[in-house]
């Protein structure tokens, strides 16, 4: 899938998310290399950037670095930068990743996207062997495919955008939702008329908690091998200048000793005689956001300790993105037989879910469950297998 990607890119011209290079930089190049690196790491979008590296700009044939001495790896690269006096520390997150393509190997140096910009120097510095000198507090950005001269620094306009991106002040509000549930230390729990959670730095920036038991399931596959197993739901209420910008349902578990939010339900071969259910999250979404947020929480009866969490984990698989959820659902319904085969509960397992149920639930609650235990374990091997079978991608 890079590999395509790069492809890909190598068709297109220049632009604030690529550069081609003929080779890699040499000694008395580190001043430019820094510049570039910086360049790609000042942007106001919100996207990933590459430098390949091998490639010839002027018509966009592949020579390749193989001989090329002055190469770098990830490790490497890393180590430089964080011999740079970075202002702040705000070291670029930066990989290298070698390409075959057309019988050579192109490097491509994948610089990640960050918040945490501007990158700049706090000290003047001079590359050994190298002429060019970057200045205290220089920043270089990049617009469509021309950077900053290494002599200059960018315009107001563009540090501006920069600010900006830093504060996440750039981004609609649930975007920004997603960046300041990051800040996690920035949130603090409150019980009044209302329970919540609000933002320390924007009390607009508010989630409440609501009940929402009625209808709903006491027991799912997830909470099954939790201490206590029966679950209360809330919803969730992000709110934004008084007014609701989003509603998720979020489930107490383990005798609400921790707080997480509801999976999505899907299922393998779902117009078959026996669907397999799984229960997920999709780790690019607000759930997934909202979900960490509660993992990661200091505030006691909101986060799971260990063995909770790992418990919880083992029961929900996490997508990276839809595209991933989809290639994963394709590449097991393809052998589904062998899936159904490995998923069944066995008997000690039924009898262990069985116990529990029949500990926690009165004779009434009971008779709902009699006739979806296995179901509730074939849903939970279900997960538990997906899960490996990612690990292992």
């Amino acid at each position: 899938m890079f590999e395509e990607k790069m492809k890909k890119l190598i068709q297109e011209n220049e632009d604030e998310f690529h550069d081609f290079k003929l080779e890699w930089y040499a000694q008395n190049q580190k001043a430019e290399m820094i510049k570039d690196l910086f360049s790609f790491t000042n942007t106001s979008h919100h996207e990933d950037c590459y430098i390949l590296i091998g490639i010839r700009d002027s018509d966009h044939q592949v020579i390749g670095v193989e001989n090329d001495n002055n190469r770098l790896t990830t490790d490497k690269l890393t180590d430089y930068l964080n011999n740079l006096p970075i202002a702040n520390n705000s070291i670029p997150n930066i990989k290298v990743k070698t390409v075959k393509l057309d019988n050579h190997e192109i490097d491509v140096i994948i610089i990640k996207n960050t918040d945490d910009v501007p990158v700049y120097l706090e000290t003047e510095y001079r590359p050994k062997g190298c002429k060019k000198v970057i200045r205290q507090g220089q920043i270089f950005c990049r617009l469509n495919d021309i950077e900053t001269p290494i002599n200059r620094t960018a315009k107001d306009y563009q540090v501006e955008k920069l600010w900006k991106k830093r504060f996440h002040l750039d981004l609609p509000p649930r975007e920004i939702y997603r960046a300041r549930l990051r800040e996690i230390d920035n949130w603090e729990y409150f019980e009044t008329d209302k329970v919540g959670f609000r933002y320390i730095f924007d009390p607009d920036y508010c989630m409440y908690l609501e009940s929402n038991d009625e209808g709903r399931n006491i027991v799912e596959t997830y909470s099954l091998n939790q201490t206590r197993i029966k679950i209360n739901w809330d919803t969730l209420k992000l709110m934004y200048h008084g007014q609701v910008l989003e509603e998720i349902m979020v489930v107490w578990l383990d005798g609400a000793r921790f707080l997480t939010v509801a999976p999505n339900v899907d299922s393998l071969k779902p117009l078959s005689e026996k669907p397999l259910y799984f229960q997920y999250l999709l780790a690019d979404s607000l759930d997934f956001a909202i979900e960490q947020f509660f993992l990661n929480n200091r505030e006691k009866g909101i986060s799971p300790n260990a063995v909770q969490r790992d418990t919880l984990l083992k029961s929900i698989v996490i997508f990276k993105d839809k595209i991933q959820k989809e290639k994963i659902c394709k590449l097991l319904e393809d052998n589904i037989d062998t899936v159904r085969r490995c998923v069944m509960p066995s008997s000690d397992q039924l009898k262990y879910a069985s116990a529990k149920l029949k500990v926690e639930l009165n004779a009434r609650q009971l008779q709902s469950f009699s006739t979806t235990v296995e179901q509730m374990c074939i849903e939970q091997n279900t997960a538990q297998y997906i899960n490996r079978f990612i690990r292992k991608k």
